[in-house]
């Protein structure tokens, strides 16, 4: 469980900070929200990692498997 939880944490941070066109060829949040909103947002979950708040939904999202460049 500590190894998902700092999986959910680093994901959060790279996934907020990191620009989408280094992972994704299209943005998933291009048109719906900004970068800056998108970054609070990732924040935000990390947080909830950080202090043990997250959600099973969150869980299962860090168990899969992840993509860091396209």
């Amino acid at each position: 469980m500590v190894m998902l939880r700092l999986k959910g944490i680093f994901d959060c941070l790279y996934f907020g900070i990191v620009p989408s066109c280094v992972y994704e060829k299209e943005s998933h949040y291009k048109g719906k929200c900004s970068y800056w909103f998108h970054l609070r947002m990732n924040l935000r979950f990390a947080w909830h990692w950080a202090t043990f708040q997250e959600s099973e939904g969150l869980r299962e999202l860090a168990a899969q498997k992840t993509t860091y460049l396209r």
